[in-house]
């Protein structure tokens, strides 16, 4: 779900701003949850993603997933349209972005803070804000290109007011109160400890009925 908030509020941004992501040509950086699904949503609206990841069982993922992929991803960059930074770790070099010979301007997208993302990140913050919700900052290349940071260079997901995911985050909150009311002291040595199957279905049924009406069974 969290893949799915962020392509739909980029795809907002990105149409704030004129454009969209059918046919465009896009690098996901990052295979796991979240970028996975943030590469299924993008095909499902007709970009055509390529993966990068540092880990070689993703990327064999990817590609038994139909995705082309790269192990290069700042000559990858070169000729995209739109950048999804997925796994933070300061996988980005905001300096290697500057000495781009981009072909056209360049939107990126992240999923965590700048900070997280990108390295020397401080370039990043001295730069001036522009727009609304959320805004973008202008990174200028070698070529004279443009490299569109929105939210700032921070998670896209947490711009515009509406979120898709608020419903589904009160499961999580859900089960959070049902296991802090357990007696789990007994259980202090067994590493994580879950809720059982039987009380996630319950907390499952609750909220189906009160979320979407559904008739109990």
């Amino acid at each position: 779900m969290v893949g799915h908030e962020i392509v739909v509020k980029s795809e907002i941004f990105l149409a704030d701003y004129g454009t969209t992501l059918l046919g465009k040509k896009v690098l996901v950086i990052g295979y796991g949850k979240v970028g996975s699904s943030i590469a299924g949503n993008l095909r499902k609206r007709g970009a055509i993603v390529t993966v990068s990841d540092k880990r070689a069982i993703r990327l064999a993922n990817a590609l038994a997933h139909g995705y082309q992929i790269t192990n290069d991803i700042y000559t990858e960059l070169i000729d995209v349209d739109i950048v999804y930074i997925a796994n933070g770790e300061k996988s980005i070099d905001t300096l290697q972005l500057k000495k781009l010979d981009l072909k056209h301007t360049l939107y990126s997208f992240s999923v965590t803070s700048a900070d997280d993302t990108f390295k020397n990140s401080q370039m990043i913050n001295k730069l001036p804000r522009y727009g609304h919700n959320g805004g973008y900052k202008i990174l200028k290349t070698k070529s004279n290109r443009t490299i569109i940071l929105a939210n700032s260079g921070d998670a896209i997901n947490f711009t515009y007011s509406i979120s898709t995911l608020a419903s589904y985050v009160q499961l999580t909150q859900a089960e959070m109160a049902v296991i802090l009311q357990k007696d789990i002291s007994g259980e202090e040595n067994q590493g994580i400890v879950e809720l059982n199957e039987n009380d996630r279905e319950k907390i499952a049924k609750e909220w189906l009925v009160e979320i979407f009406k559904f008739v109990k069974s």
